[in-house]
């Protein structure tokens, strides 16, 4: 029987092996595909990623250039961003602030330190009543270690 070590160290060859995988991929669809799989594998429901090349200051340039992918509906894909909603959230303040990523727990937090405006925490109220988050689910492990 193999040690907790031992399947540690798999674990991370499994993870190198995918992100291998990811990087070697030539189309975008199954780069996509495979970071979807890999983060379901984590727990979590919904992703989104967006790309932008004609950042400039507090512009994301022309809406219409951006690359935005999502496991969502394609309708409440659409009407999140042609409403402009993306724009009153402190998720998209982040964004243009900062470079990487930042837990979904972030928001929750800077909102109950009072840090976020009145309108983003409209538009945090206006998406939780019409649907539910991006991110992991609650509780649950992030992989076995069988």
């Amino acid at each position: 029987m193999s040690s907790r070590a031992d399947r540690r160290a798999e674990q991370a060859q499994d993870d190198l092996d995918q992100v291998n995988r990811i990087a070697m991929a030539t189309d975008i669809g199954i780069v996509w595909e495979l970071l979807v799989a890999s983060l379901r594998w984590f727990g979590f429901e919904r992703v989104n990623h967006g790309l932008t090349r004609g950042r400039v200051g507090t512009s994301i340039g022309d809406p219409q250039d951006v690359l935005f992918l999502s496991t969502d509906a394609l309708d409440r894909v659409r009407a999140h961003h042609t409403s402009g909603l993306y724009r009153r959230t402190a998720e998209y303040r982040w964004v243009l602030e900062n470079v990487g990523a930042v837990s979904w727990g972030w928001v929750h937090a800077e909102r109950a330190a009072g840090r976020l405006s009145p309108d983003e925490c409209a538009a945090m109220d206006e998406m939780a009543t019409s649907r539910r988050r991006a991110g992991r689910k609650p509780g649950r492990a992030r992989r076995p270690l069988a």
